[in-house]
């Protein structure tokens, strides 16, 4: 299984299975491991990230880690690590330290949900079941603050979340729109793909894209 992170220009980033050449020969090495590729799929967002921008940072990568996603503009990347959600942010082409982020976001033992982060680094939408939400998982989001702490998770609030399950939260490059997906809401059966517009006052009431995403 591969997990695609695309940005702009012709460079992407994914996890999953992949090939190890050693000696001259090839053996099929299976683990979740940060790597890079080259005109793979379309791109769908703005600024190209160089490989060699990647090199430090992907061989201090462990067997172990997992992308959960990149921001629009390629240059804050989430990541699994140890069971825990941590970042690293591109700067003057290179990646810095790894760092796990603090139990306002990473307030269970093991972080199973999912997670987008906007184009400044600054908020991060995740997902999470605790106690005080709607029921199943609530979609949070927790913002930087001037004093370069990560705020206590705040839930999205009845327009978006349910007493049931919501996942995948996804902010577009223009960040004026943001998708999730949701068991709760009208939909067609299960887990459906909904937008939302951000504007001054909040989330607008979702829309259920229909067929032929949704079925």
């Amino acid at each position: 299984e591969v997990y695609l992170l695309m940005t702009g220009g012709q460079t992407q980033l994914f996890a999953g299975e992949h090939i190890e050449k050693t000696d001259h020969t090839v053996n099929n090495i299976t683990h979740e491991k940060i790597q890079r590729a080259s005109n793979m799929l379309p791109v769908i967002s703005a600024n190209a990230i160089e490989i060699a921008a990647h090199e430090k940072f992907l061989e201090a990568m462990e067997t172990q880690d997992a992308i959960i996603s990149l921001s629009g503009n390629g240059e804050h990347l989430l990541f699994c690590r140890e069971e825990q959600l941590c970042l690293t942010n591109l700067v003057n082409g290179s990646w810095g330290l790894p760092q796990k982020l603090p139990a306002a976001i990473n307030a269970t033992e093991k972080f199973e949900g999912s997670a987008c982060i906007s184009n400044d680094g600054k908020t991060i939408y995740f997902t999470m079941n605790k106690a005080g939400g709607y029921g199943g998982k609530d979609i949070y989001r927790s913002v930087l603050n001037a004093q370069d702490v990560w705020t206590e998770g705040e839930n999205l609030g009845e327009e978006i979340n349910t007493e049931w399950d919501e996942d995948g939260p996804f902010l577009n490059y223009e960040e004026n729109a943001f998708y999730f997906s949701s068991k709760g809401l009208p939909g067609y059966g299960g887990y459906d793909v909904y937008k939302s517009f951000i504007t001054p006052k909040g989330f607008s009431k979702p829309i259920n894209p229909g067929l032929p995403l949704n079925s």
